[in-house]
């Protein structure tokens, strides 16, 4: 009786054996496998938020063209990263759109005939003065200049270029966008009073 006792608890014995070896491949697979569910979960996440910040918010990808009443300027990075960073455009007191620093891209912009003064603030304010014909295309490039404080970011430096230049650099950044006028009222009712006053004291200067 013994003898019998003891292989029927061999037998079950090995059953239990068996049945954890089988239990710990599922659990070993289950957190081999989980690891690449996370990688492939991060990777889909990364995109998603890099497709986010590729295109600020209020903007869209898209190039304009110029008619018998408009014509349309280009704001171009230069070919050379400038470190973080938002530079925001102006049109005299009219916002035309912001830039991150650190990408490559161009801002479209309709705009009216007649003089118009440009500005970008970054850590300054650069500007420029240009006589805008209707049905015309230009192209103004932010550059950077050093900054005197050291290890500081660049200051942006505005360049009316050439048709030829300007559409060559055009053509070399990633992507085109513009901003919608839905934008540009939001972004300039959020700037507080002393905001609006140096952009108006930076305008002034310009235009002396």
């Amino acid at each position: 009786m013994a003898f019998h006792k003891s292989i029927k608890e061999g037998f079950h014995m090995k059953n239990l054996f068996k049945f954890l070896a089988t239990q710990s491949r599922s659990l070993l697979s289950a957190f081999c496998a989980r690891p690449l569910v996370c990688i492939a979960l991060a990777t889909v996440i990364g995109f998603t938020m890099l497709a986010c910040a590729s295109t600020p918010k209020g903007a869209k990808e898209t190039t304009l063209t110029p008619d018998a009443s408009n014509a349309v300027v280009y704001f171009l990075q230069p070919s050379m990263r400038s470190g973080g960073g938002e530079i925001v455009i102006w049109d005299g007191e009219n916002p035309v759109g912001k830039i991150k620093g650190a990408l490559y891209r161009n801002v479209a912009y309709r705009v009216k005939p007649g003089t118009h003064y440009f500005m970008a603030n970054r850590f300054n304010w650069s500007n420029v003065k240009v006589e805008i014909r209707a049905n015309n295309v230009y192209y103004i490039r932010l550059n950077w200049a050093p900054n005197p404080i050291p290890y500081a970011n660049p200051f942006v430096v505005l360049q009316l270029m050439s048709q030829k230049d300007g559409l060559e650099q055009f053509k070399k950044n990633e992507k085109t966008i513009a901003f919608t006028d839905d934008w540009r009222k939001e972004f300039k009712n959020s700037l507080s009073q002393k905001d609006l006053a140096e952009m108006r004291k930076n305008l002034n200067a310009a235009k002396k």
